[in-house]
């Protein structure tokens, strides 16, 4: 097995707040951000009410839901949900 083909990626220590103008209620942990590749791999959590502001991506992203509940411009998401975003698409994520 090479390198590029695996990554064990432990779990960050710290919790993040997302600190982004529209944000709240929101923190993060960064296990691992390639700027080669354009991707970044986080775990975010979403306190009560919390709301991240409008955004779009410029790659592909995907969001496991391991527990709570959780909405955007789509619907609405529960644990072992999978969001599936494409490139563009612009929304708010909300709890």
């Amino acid at each position: 097995m090479t390198e590029a083909a695996i990554s064990i990626l432990p779990e960050p220590a710290d919790w993040l707040p997302l600190a982004l103008p529209g944000s709240r209620n929101v923190d993060f942990k960064v296990y691992k951000a390639d700027e080669a590749r354009n991707t970044v791999v986080l775990k975010a959590r979403f306190g009560k009410n919390g709301r991240m502001p409008r955004h779009s991506h410029h790659c592909y992203a995907i969001v496991y839901t391991i527990s709570g509940h959780w909405d955007y411009d789509e619907g609405g998401f529960g644990p072992g949900c999978v969001a599936y975003e494409e490139i563009g698409n612009d929304h708010v994520p909300s709890s």
